[in-house]
C-alpha cells in the first residue's frame, strides 16, 4: 500500500478535490487489511480529503458513467496477490476516457505502460523505491504521457519520503513537459489577417497571399520552444475573402 502520507501531500501540492483508493486484492480482503484501509481513511478525513474505496471495474465504471466529475487522486496497484494481475489491469485501462486532465493515477511502476492510451494531458504519476534503508524509505515519482499517441515519455516529478516529504522539482505541469519530441501539429485556419497576409500587385490588379501575422508567428515562436513543428493548412473561407485567387499554402516550421 502507498504511505498515505504521500497521497496527501499530492492532493495538497497538485491540488485535487478527492482520494479514490482502488482495493482490489488480499490487502483488502484481511483484517490488517481493513484495519489499513480504515486507518487510511481516518488520516485523509484528518486533513480535509475526501476518500473513496472501490474495486477497479466499479471506479471504471464511474468514470465511464461521469460520476467524477472533480480533480480526483485514483491510487491502483498493477498487481496484487490474489487481484488482476498487472497486463489484465492494463488492459482493462484501454479506453481513453480512463486519462483525461481530471483524473489522475498512482501506480507502482515496473509494468510496461505503452499500450495505455495517455495524452499529452494525462496525468498518470508512476513511482518505485529508489531508496531503502534502516530508517526511511524514498519513493521516486515519475508523471508518464504520450504526444499524438506516439512513444511513452517520462518525466521526473520528484521524490518523497517519511523524513523529507514530497519534493517536487517544478510545480507547474506544462513546466514539466516543454519537451514535445519534435511532433507535427496540424492547424487549420481560414484565410483571415493574424494568419495570411494579402498583397494587392497594382499592375496585374490581382492579390496574393502569404502565411504571416501574428498568428502564424506566435505558432511558429512555440514551436521553437516547445520541440513541435506546425504544419498549417488554410481551408474554404466561411467569411468574405480577402482576394480571389488564393490557394491552399501548407507551410511547416521546426
Amino acid at each position: 500500500m502507498v504511505p498515505t502520507m504521500l497521497l496527501i501531500a499530492l492532493v495538497h501540492q497538485l491540488p485535487l478535490d478527492k482520494v479514490i483508493v482502488c482495493n482490489d486484492g488480499r490487502q483488502a480482503m484481511t483484517d490488517a487489511g481493513a484495519k489499513t484501509l480504515h486507518d487510511m481513511a481516518a488520516d485523509l478525513s484528518a486533513h480535509g480529503i475526501e476518500v473513496s474505496f472501490g474495486s477497479l471495474v466499479t471506479i471504471l465504471d464511474w468514470i465511464r458513467g461521469g460520476q467524477l466529475s472533480e480533480k480526483v487522486l485514483i491510487q491502483c496497484s498493477t498487481a496484487t496477490a490474489s487481484g488482476p494481475d498487472s497486463d489484465r489491469v492494463l488492459a482493462m485501462l484501454s479506453d481513453a476516457r480512463y486519462f483525461t486532465s481530471l483524473l489522475h493515477w498512482l501506480i507502482p511502476d515496473g509494468s510496461d505502460l505503452s499500450s495505455l492510451p495517455l495524452r499529452l494531458d494525462s496525468n498518470l504519476i508512476a513511482y518505485a523505491d529508489s531508496r531503502r534503508d534502516a530508517t526511511t524509505t524514498t519513493l521516486s515519482l515519475e508523471e508518464v504521457y504520450k504526444v499524438k499517441g506516439r512513444h511513452l515519455l517520462r518525466s521526473a516529478l520528484g521524490s518523497w519520503s517519511l523524513t523529507g516529504g514530497l519534493e517536487m522539482a517544478l510545480d507547474y505541469k506544462w513546466h514539466r513537459r516543454n519537451d514535445l519530441s519534435g511532433v507535427t501539429l496540424t492547424n487549420e485556419f481560414i484565410r483571415w489577417p493574424g494568419v495570411s497576409s494579402g498583397i494587392f500587385d497594382s499592375d496585374k490588379g490581382v492579390w496574393t497571399e502569404e502565411l504571416g501575422g501574428t498568428m502564424y508567428g506566435v505558432l511558429w515562436r512555440l514551436g521553437e520552444v516547445l520541440n513541435f513543428t506546425i504544419e498549417i493548412h488554410q481551408v474554404a473561407n466561411v467569411l468574405p475573402s480577402i482576394c480571389n485567387n488564393c490557394s491552399s499554402v501548407p507551410a511547416s516550421s521546426s
